[in-house]
């Protein structure tokens, strides 16, 4: 009889354990299939979500057509091609092969070039630079022999600085150039959405600011390839809600100055 009550606490003992694990398997086996569920709607959720385009690269500069400017009174004082360049630079050039000075126009027939066989620039090299009024757009190209320091023997080298005559003292929006970059981004959002990035080009619109300090003679130069865009960007400039400060001349006399606003794709 003993016997058999122990039998019976035994087997009891071990339905109990099956039950209980029966129960663990059961609720470990439903949570990873809830989340299992839940992330498969997620990420469905998520794949329903509307693909936003890509913001487009579209830039905005106003200033001088190049980067690198030079005033009048700096233009004047140029005799060799070594006052364009650092010393340490000029100090490695051996002799020239040839200097070109060339007055950039529209078109490569509206160009004006003297070509020199030395770094002294020659008279007719200086009489056009010395000629070139505010907003001449230069390119001063030197091909010369140049002993590198790693080497120590010299080998062919070439500079080509391009140059944008500036006043003295150059204009400046009243508001500052920040607000009216801000301003023109502000105005041009609305038609740069959705522009194509293949289609978009380097455009430029070019104006004056007079020596009163209003905008005039505003006129596309290159275009966008978004026709809408660069009559909007003219409309801006034109409509510009502030003045401008004038450029001043040596003398401290104010001088009118051509801009260039550029927009669009990144280019020079």
């Amino acid at each position: 009889m003993k016997n058999k009550i122990i039998i019976i606490a035994v087997v009891l003992i071990s339905l109990t354990v099956v039950v209980l694990a029966v129960k663990k398997g059961e609720n470990t086996s439903v949570q990873p299939m809830e989340k299992i569920a839940a992330n498969s709607n997620l990420k469905e959720e998520e794949a329903a979500l509307p693909v936003l385009p890509a913001m487009p690269e579209f830039h905005y500069e106003v200033g001088s057509r190049f980067v690198t400017t030079i005033t009048k009174s700096e233009l004047n004082e140029l005799t060799h091609f070594s006052d364009l360049i650092g010393e340490e630079h000029a100090e490695r050039i051996v002799f020239y092969k040839s200097v070109i000075v060339t007055v950039l126009g529209d078109t490569r027939e509206d160009e004006v070039e003297e070509i020199g066989t030395q770094g002294m620039f020659t008279e007719a090299q200086k009489s056009l630079l010395q000629s070139s009024v505010y907003g001449t757009d230069i390119l001063i190209a030197a091909n010369y022999r140049e002993k590198l320091s790693e080497t120590g023997k010299p080998e062919n080298g070439a500079w080509t600085p391009y140059l944008t005559v500036v006043p003295e003292k150059q204009a400046e929006y009243m508001d500052g150039k920040e607000v009216l970059l801000d301003y023109l981004k502000e105005n041009a959002a609305y038609y740069t959405l959705g522009i194509d990035q293949k289609v978009l080009r380097s455009a430029r619109i070019r104006f004056k600011v007079t020596k009163e300090g209003k905008v005039i003679d505003v006129a596309l130069d290159h275009t966008s390839g978004y026709k809408e865009i660069d009559w909007v960007m003219i409309d801006l400039i034109n409509d510009l809600p502030k003045n401008w400060i004038p450029a001043q001349n040596a003398k401290g006399e104010n001088v009118s100055q051509e801009l260039v606003f550029s927009f669009g794709a990144r280019g020079c």
